[in-house]
């Protein structure tokens, strides 16, 4: 109800969304043994259900006036899990990828276009809390060995949004600075 809720607000104060990026994201980590149902529900809740509603709500729109971009922010590690504690996160951001991919063949008859970006380990307030060391491990195995920032996804995601991006539909771009190259 909060997330259609908030689609009507948007749609109320703007009167349309030509262009959607869903970022929203939670994590739960362990073993697969001590994976809760209510945390793996959360996940999937925030990740992928949250996803699935705001597109359902501005996609007519979008439809209606023959063009749109719904944009999915996943992560690099659907294809290289750093470990095998992160399955309600991972599995989260596969079916977004696979979401991109469904809504691409979809909706792009009607000029929607549909993609995910891939970003990999990025310094952000919610990244705070991981050890030094792994930020340099895995900026050390990156192809570009320089910290990501959130201004690395926005640029792709800016790019896009553009007019001249409506060939790239159902794609997912990584922009990890070449650690997971694919």
């Amino acid at each position: 109800d909060d997330i259609r809720r908030a689609a009507e607000l948007v749609l109320d104060r703007h009167g349309r969304c030509d262009v959607f990026v869903h970022a929203a994201a939670t994590f739960a980590s362990g073993p697969v043994e001590q994976v809760e149902l209510d945390a793996w529900r959360q996940v999937q809740a925030v990740n992928v259900e949250s996803a699935l509603l705001l597109t359902q709500a501005f996609a007519p729109g979008m439809r209606d006036r023959g063009f749109g971009r719904v944009i999915f922010i996943v992560s690099n590690t659907f294809w290289s899990p750093p470990d095998g504690q992160m399955l309600p996160y991972v599995a989260s951001k596969g079916a977004l990828i696979g979401m991109a991919r469904t809504l691409a063949v979809g909706l792009g008859g009607d000029g929607i276009a549909v993609t995910a970006v891939a970003p990999g380990l990025t310094r952000t307030p919610a990244s705070a809390t991981r050890a030094a060391a792994e930020f340099a491990d895995t900026e050390a195995h990156m192809a570009l060995h320089r910290p990501l920032t959130p201004d690395d996804t926005a640029a792709v995601v800016a790019m896009l949004a553009r007019d001249e991006a409506e060939a790239l539909t159902g794609q997912t771009l990584t922009a990890d600075g070449g650690l997971v190259m694919r």
